[in-house]
């Protein structure tokens, strides 16, 4: 693939509140979009958005080897055989928000240019819609009105932080919301890593007779998770985890399963990883993971004991939400509602408008006409090759 020209905009977009992201607290998102052009104008874009607090590089190392990256793309001459899934070369050591940004951005623009989406370049027939996973943002009472209406909007799965507050708070919020679903909608939980094992244990037991699909990274200790597993019996799943883990190392582990723990038994990693072997689900946030957007392609025939994916935003933009949402699509099967509903914590956006959410699902044909004309007055240009 070709490149013809290159461009980089940045965007700085104050949030409804204040959002607590580990030890950090944020009050506006910022991040970049890249701009790919083809030779008879067509476009792809990405979106590098480093989340303090959860990103190894900050925004100015990103946007610097962004730039780098990108001339060097532009220049470079096409590469042999990879016409059908662009991407950038495997030796080139990235952070994981610059690949997941530019390797998209070529993703859209290799669909443009053959008159596709990037869904239908991934997978043979992709689902018109994605079905999402509602992100409640408050607490007791008011927290079950909005998982109620969450479900009366067509949400099959709702999401609730815990961790934040006082465990009897959590529980009072989870038992709550939980009466509030009807059967059909399943509760996740993401505790993000808050708890002591003897404090998540105790957590684990209160909720094990209610819906709850599973919880995110209960344990200050993740090598203990298959432990909280058995003593309390409730699911959990991998998100900081499996980051830790690391993309190539946790593609092997989704080939090869038991077989990869079992020949390593001196790896400095094999107790995280039997943490993410034993999870119920992994959450994947290509922004914080970087894998390219084929790997996706992997996931689309899962049966058995295979990992199921969830596909998660790490707050970024439209452009971002919607590159999610055909990577979403392109797992099948495999994909469990996916982790897209964050827009509404926005205050703007570089979109002209909300992504098309109805019954609880996101169209991808109309998600995908909101990237041919994005909002100049969130973006500002500060960068081109």
């Amino acid at each position: 693939m070709r490149h013809a020209s290159a461009r980089i905009f940045h965007y700085r977009i104050p949030l409804v509140r204040p959002l607590r992201l580990h030890e950090e607290v944020i009050t506006l998102r910022q991040g970049l979009v890249v701009e790919l052009r083809g030779p008879l104008g067509e476009a792809g874009y990405g979106d590098i958005a480093p989340l303090p607090g959860f990103s190894e590089e900050r925004f100015a190392a990103a946007y610097d080897q962004a730039c780098r990256v990108l001339e060097e793309l532009v220049n470079r001459r096409p590469v042999p055989g990879d016409a059908a899934f662009p991407s950038l070369r495997n030796r080139e050591k990235l952070f994981p928000s610059v690949r997941f940004g530019i390797e998209t951005a070529m993703l859209g623009l290799q669909a443009s240019m053959l008159g596709t989406t990037p869904a239908r370049l991934l997978h043979e027939e992709p689902p018109e819609s994605v079905p999402v996973c509602a992100l409640l943002i408050h607490e007791g009472d008011a927290a079950a009105k909005e998982a109620t209406a969450c479900a009366r909007r067509g949400f099959e799965a709702v999401k609730l932080k815990v961790g934040r507050s006082s465990m009897e708070s959590d529980l009072y919020t989870v038992r709550a919301v939980a009466s509030a679903l009807p059967p059909e909608v399943t509760l996740r939980l993401d505790a993000n890593r808050a708890w002591r094992f003897s404090d998540a244990v105790a957590f684990g037991q209160s909720i094990r007779d209610m819906n709850v699909e599973y919880i995110e990274e209960p344990l200050t200790e993740p090598a203990r998770l298959p432990e909280f597993h058995r003593e309390t019996g409730v699911p959990y799943a991998v998100d900081e985890t499996l980051a830790e883990v690391g993309w190539t190392v946790a593609t092997v582990l989704y080939e090869r399963g038991q077989h990869i723990i079992d020949a390593n038994e001196q790896h400095p990693q094999r107790a995280l990883i039997v943490s993410a072997h034993h999870a119920h689900a992994w959450i994947v946030k290509p922004t914080l993971l970087g894998p390219p957007p084929r790997a996706f392609q992997g996931w689309a025939s899962t049966t058995g004991t295979k990992k199921r994916l969830v596909v998660s935003s790490s707050f970024e933009s439209g452009v971002g939400l919607v590159t999610l949402a055909n990577m979403a699509a392109s797992a099948g099967v495999a994909g469990m509602p996916a982790g897209l509903d964050t827009q509404a914590w926005f205050t703007a956006d570089v979109v002209e408008a909300p992504l098309p959410v109805r019954g609880g699902r996101i169209f991808l044909d109309e998600a995908n006409v909101l990237l041919k004309s994005l909002r100049a007055d969130t973006l500002l240009e500060i960068g081109r090759a």
